[in-house]
Order: C-alpha cells, then sequence, then structure tokens
C-alpha cells in the first residue's frame, strides 16, 4: 500500500458533493455521502468508461450520464444493473484533508462489467466510446427533428438510437455535433439550441455549445 495522498478538503467537498481527482495515472471519484460519509472509487463507469463525475447524485444514489446506470455509493454496488461493483479506495479524512491510498500492485484499479445479457461480442470498441444525448420521449416533435438533424450534420457517421419509449439515446462514436440551422429546418421553425435543455434528459460523453450555432457532445478534448 503507497502513503496517503492528499486530494482535497472538506471546502472542495461539501456533503452530497461528488468531484473527480487523479493521482498517478488512476482517476478516483470522490463522494461525501450524507452523514458526513466520504467515499472514494474508480473515476470511470464500469459499463463504457464515461466520467462518472459527470453523474448525478442523488442520496448516495449515483446516475451515470452515459448510460443511467445507477451505483450506491454507500458500498459501491451496482443498483441497475445489480452485477457490477465499483473498485473502491481506502479513503481517511486528515483534519479537513480528504486522504486516498494507492495501492502499488501494478494492477488496474478499476472493475469493468456489462448489462445482464450482454456479451463482449455485442459491443465493438467504438460502442463502448459513444456520446450524445439522451431525450426524453414526451416531444415527438423534438425526438424526430434532433434525429433529422444530427444525420444531417453528421454525414457518414453510424448513429446508435435506442427508442425506451420514455426516452431516446441519439448516440456516435466519440463525437457527435447539432447545429441550430440543421435543426431549425427539421422543425420548420427558429430553435435557439439552449431550449432543448428540459428536453435532454442527460447525456454521454461531455457537452458544450459552440457559440449559438452548435451544440457538440465529446468524450475527451482531443476529439472535439
Amino acid at each position: 500500500m503507497s502513503d496517503w495522498t492528499g486530494v482535497a478538503t472538506l471546502d472542495d467537498l461539501w456533503e452530497g458533493d461528488i468531484a473527480e481527482v487523479t493521482v498517478g495515472s488512476d482517476v478516483i471519484l470522490l463522494a461525501h455521502l450524507p452523514g458526513s460519509e466520504i467515499r472514494a472509487y474508480q473515476g470511470v463507469c464500469p459499463h463504457a468508461e464515461y466520467p462518472l463525475a459527470d453523474g448525478e447524485l442523488d442520496g448516495a444514489v449515483l446516475t451515470c450520464a452515459g448510460h443511467l446506470w445507477e451505483f450506491d455509493l454507500s458500498t459501491g454496488r451496482g443498483v441497475n444493473p445489480s452485477n457490477c461493483q465499483l473498485y473502491e479506495y481506502p479513503v481517511r479524512l486528515s483534519g479537513d484533508q480528504v486522504c486516498v491510498s494507492i495501492p502499488e500492485d501494478g494492477k488496474p484499479h478499476y472493475n469493468r462489467c456489462r448489462a445482464q445479457g450482454e456479451g463482449a461480442e455485442h459491443m465493438s470498441t467504438e460502442q463502448t466510446h459513444l456520446v450524445g444525448p439522451v431525450v426524453r420521449g414526451f416531444d415527438p416533435d423534438i425526438v424526430d427533428a434532433l434525429t433529422a438533424a444530427i444525420e444531417k450534420d453528421n454525414p457518414g457517421v453510424e448513429l446508435y438510437i435506442d427508442d425506451n419509449a420514455g426516452y431516446v439515446r441519439i448516440h456516435a462514436p466519440r463525437v457527435l455535433r447539432v447545429t441550430r440551422s440543421s435543426l431549425s429546418e427539421a422543425l420548420g421553425r427558429p430553435i435557439d439550441l439552449p431550449s432543448l435543455e428540459p428536453a435532454i434528459a442527460s447525456f454521454a460523453g461531455r457537452m458544450r455549445y459552440d457559440g449559438d450555432d452548435t451544440l457538440t457532445w465529446y468524450l475527451t478534448r482531443e476529439d472535439s
């Protein structure tokens, strides 16, 4: 076991907060749970390696922004699906300093798992690095227009569209864009890209606005 390394203070990590820190090559998720409980886990989702710090914490349950997998951060166990476990780092407080310890064992400090019934042969490397919006299904016009605009703005890109009635995932490998002009054309009326946000339940990867004209989802800055 290595020495303890200070990675944050309690002023950085209030109760109910999550944060990503890096120690050497290890990307770590810190969580300050209700009751002043501090936990440290692998920083990427075991399903498709999306940053867990981009997810949403509700009590002790974290929902990954990638594919909406849920984890109980009091134990690291999967909630939905339940067949996975986050790698957990030793963590302790030294005063108000949050310290973690990184095993010096030469092994990767993260777990991987698949959805139940999802074999490795069904997921290529490209498919485990998908980005894009998860759109609420309450407005079919928005869903259809966003799909058409994304198809127009990403020619030659293989899209993965998963319609689950309540929401629709529109994903592509590594980087995906939609422009205001294409979306306005598909809707038949002008629209500002920020007005899409109520319809977007979550998204995979990272998201940014490029001025007023383009909304981009991307995996890393290099991809964007």
